[in-house]
């Protein structure tokens, strides 16, 4: 008899165990779809912004075409950039498609510091950080290309200086498509004394 009721508690506690194991399974797997739905509603809602942030970058470099009545266009038109010694920043360009049928462009970037600049043009593109060099960009008729960003990282040790950067650009069937100069000035870093 007292094997029986042991085997019967025995049963018993298995049941509770596992009923415990099912309601806890439920609950991690509801918590699971909660933060996954959670997770793709941020990263939803963070695309949108990029998105319209990109739509937006492209209308303004639009409007730049039709102010300027061009079809080449840096951003920012104010120059020079100025940048401080110990920090980033960039500087944009831009090429419409005036033609009848789709283009493929190529840009290089090339460096001349100033008369007064303790640096070669080597120096000045070792700057560059991002966009010195593209190519395969195509741009249908009557479009705009993607804004290209040319990113620099300027060390806290680089000198004071003026660099004009040269953009060239090429398609497929011009090998001399356009030119543009943007200077790009380095400025005191004005760190604390």
């Amino acid at each position: 008899m007292e094997m029986k009721s042991l085997l019967s508690k025995n049963k018993k506690g298995a049941m509770e165990m596992s009923v415990g194991t099912i309601v806890t399974i439920v609950l991690l797997m509801s918590v699971l779809v909660l933060g996954v739905f959670l997770v793709q509603k941020i990263f939803q809602s963070s695309t949108n912004v990029v998105d319209q942030v990109d739509q937006q970058v492209q209308n303004q470099i639009n409007q730049l075409f039709t102010d300027q009545g061009t079809d080449f266009v840096t951003i920012p038109q104010s120059q020079p950039v100025t940048i401080s010694q110990g920090e980033t920043g960039s500087f944009a360009f831009a090429v419409k498609n005036t033609g009848r049928s789709e283009k493929i462009y190529s840009y290089s970037i090339s460096a001349e510091p100033g008369r007064n600049c303790q640096m070669n043009s080597e120096q000045a593109m070792n700057l560059i950080q991002l966009g010195s060099e593209g190519s395969g960009i195509k741009v249908i008729s009557g479009k705009t290309m993607p804004a290209q960003e040319v990113r620099l990282s300027i060390p806290e040790t680089t000198p004071l200086c003026l660099i004009r950067y040269k953009i060239d650009i090429t398609n497929q069937n011009s090998p001399d498509y356009g030119t543009r100069n943007i200077d790009v000035e380095i400025v005191s870093g004005g760190g604390l004394f």
